[in-house]
């Protein structure tokens, strides 16, 4: 739920960064856009594709990391004095596509132990899940500084919780 906050600030954020920050017009944004939506399903799809070789486990950890490692990077263009915004989408590519590996491996594992309270656990994931998205979307709100920055800031937070979460979960299994 937490790496998915960093999918509901990018949703929130993105039209503020690439129109606002860089400038793009309506129908590059819309391409941009779309390029992380095609990562989710290119990364879901390596997901299923790994899975009979890599365990669920290791595929989560995995997706945490590159979650993490894209809104890094999102994090430092924000920080330098001058952003490529080249840079700036591969960052957001890696936090959004990531979502292929954590979205399903997070709910497989979450759900594996409900039986016939599966119902009530999938409601219950769905919620914190916009719950995490509604909180980041009124941190961003308030936050004081640009659009990169704040959405960086806020991604990396997300991300870091979510492969705390997600590693402290593993030691415990």
């Amino acid at each position: 739920c937490l790496t998915g906050g960093a999918l509901f600030c990018y949703i929130s954020s993105a039209s503020a960064v690439f129109m606002g920050v860089f400038e793009l017009d309506q129908q590059h944004f819309a391409y941009a856009f779309a390029l992380n939506a095609v990562g989710i399903m290119l990364l879901s799809s390596i997901n299923k594709r790994i899975s009979k070789r890599v365990g669920i486990q290791r595929r989560l950890q995995i997706g945490g990391l590159i979650q993490f490692t894209g809104a890094l990077i999102v994090l430092l263009c924000a920080l330098a004095t001058s952003a490529s915004l080249w840079m700036v989408m591969l960052g957001l590519f890696m936090a959004v596509a990531g979502i292929g590996f954590t979205g399903p491996n997070a709910m497989a594992l979450a759900m594996s132990q409900q039986g016939a309270r599966a119902g009530t656990a999938s409601a219950l994931m769905g919620s914190v899940q916009f719950s995490c998205g509604l909180l980041g979307g009124l941190i961003l709100n308030f936050m004081p500084w640009n659009a990169l920055l704040n959405m960086g800031l806020l991604m990396v937070m997300f991300t870091l919780l979510g492969l705390s979460a997600i590693f402290v979960i593993a030691r415990q299994r």
